[in-house]
């Protein structure tokens, strides 16, 4: 005859459980705290700002050729800028700047041909 607890109810005998389900309760338990530090991390960095640039960044000059003609500026894929000018013998020019703009990445000299092409300096 099964033995009854103390409500009267048989007791049912427990099966112990595998091995591998102490690791996972314990990785699970880790990932979970991971989680909630990320989250509070996120809140905070997002009331304080730490993301945004400083206000006091600067202004800067861009130094260009007697002649040059500025024609357009625009933002690069990188936050860097392109600025064309057209020059004083009418070819174009594009200057690739920085993203922090405290540097020359590359200039593009846009000439007349017959077909689209590149050549290499």
């Amino acid at each position: 005859m099964p033995k009854e607890d103390q409500s009267g109810q048989p007791e049912v005998a427990e099966a112990p459980l595998p091995a591998w389900v102490r690791p996972v309760k314990v990785a699970v338990m880790i990932m979970s705290i991971m989680i909630v530090i990320g989250l509070v991390l996120l809140v905070y960095g997002l009331s304080t700002g730490l993301n945004r640039k400083s206000a006091g960044s600067g202004d800067i000059t861009f130094q260009h050729p007697a002649g040059a003609e500025l024609i357009s500026v625009a933002a690069g894929h990188d936050g860097g800028l392109l600025v064309h000018f057209r020059m004083a013998d009418g070819s174009g020019q594009v200057i690739m700047l920085s993203a922090d703009r405290q540097r020359i990445l590359g200039q593009i000299s846009l000439e007349e041909a017959a077909d689209f092409g590149i050549t290499f300096r």
